[in-house]
């Protein structure tokens, strides 16, 4: 599904995203 595939590679870009910001903060 395309759509789902959109929405957790969503997810997972925020979710590392946040980490990431957590880590280098």
């Amino acid at each position: 599904m395309p759509i789902d595939f959109a929405a957790f590679a969503y997810a997972a870009t925020v979710a590392g995203g946040g980490i990431l910001g957590y880590v280098k903060s």
